[in-house]
């Protein structure tokens, strides 16, 4: 069982809250039904305690509940309404070792577009993907959304990209390898391919995130 007294790092998850998401079914079916603003939040939170079990967070897992990340995000996103008025917000929840939430919320300039059925691909913003020249070693660091990137950071750095993205080179990325060559996922982004009309992803056994978008592509599979 972890130290939290010594850990160095949090959980960490990205989610988005837009109005426009509560007329989307599959986030209304995730969410148990009733429409919600943020996007496939349960998801979230379920990675969220899955990875403190992985990192020997006990405490942490059995004091964190669902009806608090809810709060932590509605309070946030009420602060921060009164400066964006209406624009949607990019969520950044940390679960920290103690099992608290931290959220933060910064405003997203893009339409909600995702490549997946169901939201007009002409919304989705093309992106310069390179291959990694090196290759990514599966770990812990890899397997979870933590908040240490020293993987994610040396593949960027071998394609000279910043340890993270800027206004200028966020639509660039780089896509990871593992030690036998399988395609694991890009610095900051899951990846998936449309085949015969189902969504491929790569298998977690690759050393990749277990993304939550990965996990609604594989219900549409």
């Amino acid at each position: 069982m972890a130290d939290a007294d010594n850990v160095q790092y949090s959980l960490l998850s990205t989610t988005r809250f837009d109005h426009a998401l509560k007329d989307v079914a599959w986030n209304t079916r995730v969410n148990g039904g009733q429409p919600s603003p943020y996007m496939l939040l349960p998801y979230h939170f379920d990675r969220l305690t899955a990875a403190a079990g992985d990192h020997g967070w006990i405490a942490s897992r059995q004091r964190t509940n669902y009806a608090d990340l809810v709060a932590t995000c509605d309070d946030v996103v009420k602060a921060a309404r009164p400066q964006y008025d209406s624009t949607p917000l990019r969520l950044r929840i940390l679960l920290l070792p103690d099992g608290t939430f931290k959220v933060t919320a910064t405003p997203l300039g893009t339409p909600c577009g995702f490549y997946i059925p169901a939201l007009p691909e002409e919304n989705s913003v093309e992106k310069i993907i390179y291959l990694d020249s090196g290759r990514t070693s599966p770990s812990i660091f890899t397997t979870t959304k933590t908040t240490q990137r020293e993987p994610y950071n040396a593949a960027r750095a071998r394609v000279h990209l910043s340890p993270m993205p800027t206004a200028a080179d966020a639509h660039i990325d780089v896509l990871l390898r593992n030690d036998e060559d399988i395609l694991m996922e890009t610095s900051i982004r899951n990846i998936a391919f449309l085949r015969d009309s189902r969504w491929i992803t790569p298998r977690v056994t690759s050393g990749c995130l277990s993304g939550v978008m990965r996990r609604l592509m594989r219900q549409w599979g």
